[in-house]
């Protein structure tokens, strides 16, 4: 085994070594583009990791393990980074300065919070940190070789090669995950838990962000448009507006426009880059944030299965929402403070200051259901006459600043939204209770409704069906222990009965799934649900089983989890020939088979297209964009930057306008398909001639640009 003194790491020499290595590089890289990639490796580490030590260190985050001291760091890097951007944002506007998110102005906030800090520390005179020292076995090092197998996989997909390694990749994970198990049944006080995970994690997310050069995923399109907005400007507008409340409301979230702006500029790396490695990197170490939560309950066994469990559901490795992937870190560390009670009461307080205010800037449907369910635990300890974990000021203080957020930041936008879709619900509770069309699809498909594509189809329903029945029997399991004076912590068991509540919420009540989408529903729950998962399997197999309760987990990993996720990962549809939703085991055949998979992806000659038009500078009222619904959210929106007031949907009974721009993508002129939104075919290419004279102006093999009745 290999004995590591994270204490030595943790230090401030370590940190302040970190920085100044940090501003050499910078400098250096100004001068020769030798020192480019240096310093994004180390910028990267600095930023994410480093930076969140210093408030770990002044908050007295010690005397605990190691991985709960670095996902606090990583909590407290997204949230130092945020808000320090936002300060220097507004102050420096103030004062005149048109681009207060430049380089050499950002590295001297940062010099004087990191030094500052470090003064502050040192006439307080702390104590060293007291991380106790962990073993780790030496083939644990031999994990580093799962995401060098997913990027190489990747690289070789996105450059026209086949999927073998990715499926390697797939293999590779399960065998991992079974060995670790075995492991940690043999020695239950491991802590390689952490570890595997992470490393598990970060390989399923990279494959998904990978899979082309550009960004993948739906809402991500109108993320990394407010982002570029903020990058191409080196300023955060927060009174901007638009037609779209939608990107009004984003805008407002830091964690998509100040976060990645900052990161983009100090390391001097190209925007996809940015979105690729960053937001997987995050959600890798939520995955830890949750097997630490789980931990406060749970053994470490049931806890590293639990959160494996989490991490290989399609719902979470395809979550390509940006900003509720840093929201839900600051959810889960919130929800630590609140049940661990090994912090002391003042760091909590601290941390609770810190992590709420970074909700509520990162992703306002988080901010909502955290303000639900920690009001609702307060009111039941309240109602039941016995101490709260929770207390009202801490709950009056998010509703205060969330109001306060959403308020003034991009026209009130993200409060406005959420009046409408509460009214658009209330409003329509009655005529559509009894309506299946009022439930989206993946609810009907949830209850059994839904296409069948083929029999391992039916397999793959099949085992998310069960993963759905363990959940319930998980919960009445953990009601009967209850009732036989087996509790956990009050908090933990109130939520896991909230999150069970919203997703009977999705089911029972018409429109309301359609206020985040019911996948994202069930991710959000599943952040305290999966250890129920665990529990009424482990429930099924001691009842059916004579051996003994702890080859529970072997039963589990072999049985359930393993084939469960060969299923949700598309691994088996891949190697049976049915058809899958995996874009990036299927990405190298050029065209997918289901249309609705282009609404996920941008291909590289759209892109370029895009940023052709863009130069041609239709910004006056008649140069109007006309291209389906599918370009116009996605690569229009991106890479165009074009706003939507010069943007209108093609359809079959569109008169163009004279001056008009036509942009057509790969689904249109390849496949002869214009969809609307997530794919949904509205009508095909031989309709075209019935609009006006046209011109083609450009075309690259793929995508096309046209003008009405020739140039201006």
């Amino acid at each position: 085994n290999m004995r590591v003194n994270f204490s030595h790491i943790f230090s401030w020499h370590f940190i302040l070594v970190m920085q100044l290595l940090f501003n050499l590089v910078v400098i250096l890289s100004h001068f020769s583009a030798n020192f480019s990639i240096t310093r994004q490796l180390i910028g990267f580490v600095y930023l994410t990791l480093v930076l969140g030590f210093i408030p770990a260190k002044l908050l007295n985050i010690d005397e605990h393990d190691a991985s709960k001291f670095l996902v606090f760091s990583t909590g407290f890097s997204m949230a130092v980074l945020m808000f320090l951007g936002l300060l220097i944002n507004e102050v420096l506007w103030v004062f005149g300065f048109s681009t207060p998110l430049s380089t050499y102005i950002l590295m001297i906030g940062l010099n004087c919070f990191t030094f500052g800090t470090f003064l502050l520390s040192y006439f307080k005179k702390r104590e060293r940190l007291k991380i106790r020292n962990h073993e780790i076995p030496l083939w644990a090092a031999a994990l580093v070789f799962l995401p060098c197998l997913t990027i190489a996989g990747s690289f070789i997909v996105n450059h026209g090669g086949n999927n073998f390694t990715l499926l390697l990749s797939i293999i590779a994970i399960c065998v991992v995950a079974v060995i670790s198990v075995i492991h940690l049944t043999r020695k239950p006080s491991s802590s390689l838990g952490p570890i595997v995970l992470f490393i598990i994690a970060i390989s399923l997310f990279l494959q998904s962000s990978l899979v082309t050069n550009y960004i993948v995923g739906n809402d991500i399109y109108e993320e990394f448009y407010v982002f570029s907005m903020t990058r191409n400007q080196l300023y955060w507008n927060s009174s901007f507006t638009s037609e779209l409340t939608s990107q009004g409301r984003v805008n407002a979230m830091l964690s998509v426009t100040m976060l990645p702006t900052i990161y983009s500029e100090l390391l001097n790396m190209d925007e996809n880059i940015v979105f690729k490695f960053l937001y997987p990197y995050i959600l890798s170490w939520l995955v830890i944030g949750l097997y630490k939560l789980y931990s406060t309950q749970f053994s470490r066994k049931l806890s590293f299965l639990s959160a494996f469990f989490y991490s290989t559901n399609n719902v979470v490795f395809w979550l390509f929402s940006c900003r509720q992937i840093v929201a839900e870190l600051f959810y889960v560390l919130l929800f630590i403070l609140i049940i661990d009670k090994s912090l002391k009461s003042h760091t909590k307080k601290l941390c609770y200051i810190i992590f709420g205010g970074a909700l509520v800037v990162s992703h306002y449907s988080m901010a909502y259901i955290f303000m639900f369910i920690a009001s609702s635990i307060w009111l039941y300890d309240l109602l039941s006459r016995k101490p709260s974990n929770i207390k009202i000021n801490q709950i009056l203080m998010i509703f205060a600043f969330s109001f306060a957020w959403y308020i003034f930041t991009s026209s009130a936008s993200a409060f406005e939204d959420f009046l409408n879709t509460m009214d658009y619900i209330f409003r329509n509770l009655l005529n559509d209770f009894f309506k299946p069309e009022s439930r989206e699809g993946q609810v009907i498909a949830a209850l059994g409704g839904g296409e069948v594509y083929s029999l391992w189809n039916i397999f793959g329903r099949l085992f998310f069906y069960i993963s759905e029945a363990f959940i319930v029997i998980g919960l009445i399991k953990l009601i009967i222990d209850r009732s036989k004076g087996k509790r956990l912590n009050r908090a933990y068991e109130a939520a896991v009965l909230l999150n069970f509540a919203i997703i009977m919420m999705c089911i029972v009540l018409p429109n309301f799934s359609r206020a985040l989408q019911v996948s994202r529903f069930y991710q959000i729950s599943l952040l305290f649900l999966s250890p129920l998962c665990i529990i009424g399997g482990k429930t099924i197999i001691t009842l059916l089983s004579k051996r003994r309760k702890s080859v529970y987990t072997i039963f589990l990993m072999s049985l359930f989890q393993v084939p469960f996720f060969l299923f949700q990962s598309g691994f088996v549809y891949v190697i049976t020939g049915s058809p899958t939703w995996s874009i990036p085991l299927t990405y190298y055949k050029g065209d997918f088979i289901n249309p609705q998979l282009y609404n996920q992806i941008t291909y590289e000659q759209e892109v370029v297209a895009a940023q052709w038009l863009r130069q041609q500078k239709p910004e006056s009222s008649r140069h109007l964009i006309y291209a389906d619904l599918l370009m116009l959210d996605h690569v229009l929106t991106a890479y165009g930057l074009f706003p939507p007031e010069i943007e209108r949907r093609l359809t079959n009974t569109t008169r163009l306008v004279l001056g008009a721009y036509v942009y057509l993508g790969r689904l249109n002129t390849i496949k002869g398909i214009f969809g609307g939104y997530k794919g949904a075919v509205s009508w095909n290419t031989s309709d075209f001639s019935r609009f006006e004279t046209v011109n083609k102006i450009y075309s690259n093999g793929v995508s096309e640009v046209y003008h009405c009745n020739g140039l201006p």
